[in-house]
């Protein structure tokens, strides 16, 4: 009995040291982490799917703008870099958890990133699960049992009204920003006038075409005096075109059709707008004109593209005090964000009152 029982434990003892040995467990923690990187690996796959099956769906079935599609990938590329730097030790299963997600905040700002910035991130990246959790066969089912950036609130938003330039500021920009009568400042001339008569985006000037055609996003209608744009929010809205506008735009196009760019502009011929080069004018290149021309008139405060939009709408709307038609000229969904974006001073209410209200004048004896 007493030899059986020292069988067992001598038996017993064998077993844990083989099983517990040094070697054994620095095999199985190999074991362990190969599977926990082939685990990541797939995981990191599977998301990279479902982030292009997401934005193929933006833009093929919402049929999306090509910038807002830009911005979509850029916020989710930002998620992937976040997941992939900074949760490096994190078990795949525990990825896409509220806590990281929360983290994902704080990520954020030590990047230097505005609130907007931020707010628009973190919607885009809460738009995905969502989308994600309603798709049949989605990968991130696997890991994803509810969205997690659900109840994850951003940085407050200070709504803080755009610059604008005053009546006088505009004319001395507009009339004095040109120098010699190169095709450049009749060019820029043209673009100046363009988005001050019509408060058009920047995006939405880059893309404006010579002519219409299938797929261009934007031309102008000289029989009916308007520009057609296909805008942001996937919306086409038309704009009238005042006629020092029409006329520095005609003076443009002149100059355009009788400056022979045939051979350097190939695919980019149906581009409105140019370079030196004969290719469609860049966001950035029309922001940099403005910059440009602000600093020859001596302004301290460079005059951007947006100013100058803010500046249409402002003066429109003191002469005018239609909300309703300046919202549906700047193409915006919500009348609140024409509220936000323009200023009217008390004594243009007044004036505006005193001139339009039955009750606002006494009668006359």
């Amino acid at each position: 009995m007493k030899i059986n029982l020292l069988r067992i434990s001598v038996l017993f003892f064998l077993i844990l040291w083989v099983t517990f040995s040094p070697p054994r467990l620095l095999q199985r923690q190999k074991v362990s982490m190969w599977n926990q990187s082939r685990d990541r690996k797939f995981f990191f796959n599977s998301l990279n799917k479902c982030v292009e099956i997401f934005l193929k769906y933006l833009k093929e079935i919402d049929q999306v703008s090509k910038h807002t599609l830009k911005a979509y990938r850029g916020d989710l590329q930002t998620l992937l870099f976040y997941l992939k730097d900074c949760c490096k030790n994190t078990d795949p299963n525990d990825l896409i958890c509220h806590q990281n997600m929360r983290k994902l905040v704080s990520y954020l700002k030590q990047k230097n990133l505005g609130n907007r910035t931020i707010v628009r991130k973190m919607s885009t990246i809460r738009n995905f699960y969502s989308w994600e959790l309603e798709r049949d066969n989605s990968f991130l089912k696997t890991w994803l049992n509810a969205n997690p950036m659900k109840l994850i609130k951003g940085p407050k938003i200070s709504h803080s009204l755009p610059k604008a330039l005053s009546v006088d500021e505009t004319q001395k920009f507009l009339n004095t920003a040109y120098g010699k009568n190169s095709w450049i400042n009749i060019r820029d001339k043209a673009i100046f006038e363009l988005v001050y008569s019509s408060g058009l985006r920047v995006s939405e000037v880059q893309c404006l075409n010579l002519e219409k055609s299938r797929k261009c996003m934007g031309w102008i209608d000289f029989d009916q005096e308007m520009v057609i744009v296909f805008g942001k929010g996937s919306r086409w809205r038309k704009v009238p075109l005042g006629k020092v506008a029409l006329r520095a735009i005609n003076e443009w196009i002149k100059f355009r059709n009788d400056f022979n760019l045939t051979k350097r502009t190939e695919n980019n011929e149906t581009a409105l707008f140019f370079n030196n080069r004969g290719q469609r004018l860049s966001v950035r290149s029309i922001q940099r004109r403005f910059s440009t021309h602000s600093i020859k008139n001596g302004r301290k405060v460079s005059v951007h593209p947006h100013m100058l939009r803010h500046s249409f709408a402002s003066h429109l709307l003191q002469s005018s005090g239609n909300l309703r038609a300046v919202q549906e000229m700047l193409g915006h969904a919500n009348i609140t964000s024409t509220q936000i974006y323009t200023k009217l001073d008390h004594q243009h209410l007044a004036k505006i009152y005193d001139d339009s209200h039955p009750r606002a004048k006494l009668a006359s004896d």
